[in-house]
């Protein structure tokens, strides 16, 4: 720009002098004023327009961090590889950080005829400044190049991907929310709709480091809350049954991996680094490390070794036909499974442990975590290796069951036949 202001003013000397000595011979009905103005308007509008399409030659302070710097270098490479995507990598090459470079694309992409760019460029700057939304921004960047494989460049989702715009819509439309700007946070969440066909409820809840992949149809309640590490694919719901205000959308923990299309109705939880299949409708509360698939969900396999931030894995290789069936026995038949003596079906430990003040998801998370065969009963063996551990986990059973007499008192309530 401070090229393009000296250059203006070199150009406005140029005309006055070009303008003194030839217009009179050139164009001798017209006034030499005219012609002056006529020079200096052609002229600056070269240069200035030149200047401001220049590539910037150094990278600003602002892109201080490592994810910053790959971001740049990649926006400068194809600066000269793909001159055709020059007005695109213009907002990030101009722009004095990674979080003003997303708020430009962001308002190119999201603004109107209501809404101008330079307006709702102010806008999402104001409140993306904020330290909690730029370490989001790095989190929710490093989920997608760590997890996508189709990703081979930092600066790929910043420029093409709808779903990790989306994201950061949404994620400016909450601050929005919470700040009591709610008008404008829902016109956020109605324009991210009608540009990328994500529905994200300003007042839901999403932790750091979630890859939406592809993006298409993805819906997130109001109430819904999503936790850390989490990825999901294109048409994910979660959202209510429509029977209930309120509370009304799941509660997804950490590391969960949700397929294309799977649908979570209602105010129930997802354990951490559970993985739901394509297309499942999730009516009850999965526990911890377990794999459901089908309409409705049904416990099919559980997770061994829980995906890490670098890595999803969405195959179903860790589910077997026999565990497929004893667990449709389990939550479907209920009693069928009798058991025998000195075993406890899941019917017998879910209806003890609601009794105690647990809930369905506390209660599924700990029948499932020790059955560790996997047999669909326990045996007093499993109970005493595993209880005390598990439930101390549990703040609702701690105090129940602190201490080994109420332990004893349990086992009798369950184990009316034993040995």
């Amino acid at each position: 720009r401070r090229v393009g202001k000296c250059l203006f003013f070199f150009a406005l000397i140029m005309a006055m002098m070009s303008g003194e000595l030839f217009a009179p011979l050139l164009w001798p009905s017209v006034p030499v004023g005219l012609a002056v103005l006529l020079c200096v308007a052609l002229s600056a509008m070269y240069f200035l327009l030149s200047a401001a399409g220049g590539k910037p030659r150094n990278r600003p302070a602002g892109w201080s961090d490592t994810l910053s710097h790959g971001v740049w270098d990649d926006a400068s490479e194809l600066w000269s590889t793909s001159p055709q995507l020059r007005p695109l990598l213009g907002l990030v090459l101009h722009s004095s950080s990674l979080d003003e470079a997303m708020a430009a694309i962001l308002s190119n992409l999201l603004a109107d005829n209501t809404m101008p760019v330079r307006t709702l460029k102010k806008l999402l700057v104001s409140h993306s400044a904020a330290g909690e939304l730029k370490q989001l921004l790095r989190a929710d960047l490093k989920a997608v190049v760590d997890r996508d494989a189709a990703v081979d460049r930092a600066i790929i989702p910043l420029l093409h991907f709808k779903g990790f715009q989306a994201l950061q819509a949404y994620r400016i439309a909450h601050v929005l929310w919470t700040s009591h700007e709610r008008p404008m946070a829902l016109w956020l969440q109605g324009r991210v709709s009608q540009v990328f066909q994500l529905d994200i409820h300003p007042a839901a809840r999403i932790g750091p480091g979630l890859l939406i992949d592809h993006g298409t149809g993805v819906v997130i309640g109001e109430t819904a809350v999503v936790g850390r590490a989490c990825s999901m694919l294109h048409g994910v719901t979660l959202g209510a049954t429509g029977k209930a205000g309120g509370d009304r959308h799941p509660k997804v923990g950490n590391g969960v991996m949700l397929g294309a299309g799977a649908s979570i109705l209602g105010n129930i939880r997802i354990g951490d680094h559970a993985k739901i299949g394509c297309s499942s409708v999730v009516l009850k509360p999965v526990p911890d490390n377990a794999t459901v698939v089908g309409i409705p969900a049904r416990i099919v396999g559980q997770v061994q070794e829980p995906s890490t931030p670098r890595h999803a894995d969405f195959s179903l290789d860790d589910c077997e036909p026999r565990f497929l069936c004893m667990w449709k026995s389990l939550t479907e038949l209920g009693l069928a499974k009798k058991g025998g003596d000195g075993v406890v079906t899941f019917e017998q430990f879910r209806e003890l442990i609601l009794g105690c003040g647990a809930d369905e998801f506390e209660a599924t998370n700990l029948f499932f975590k020790m059955d560790t065969n996997n047999d669909g009963v326990l045996t007093q063996d499993e109970i005493r290796a595993h209880f005390t551990a598990i439930v101390a986990q549990c703040p609702k059973l701690s105090q129940r069951f602190s201490n080994t007499d109420q332990l004893d008192e349990f086992f009798k309530n369950c184990c009316k036949n034993r040995p």
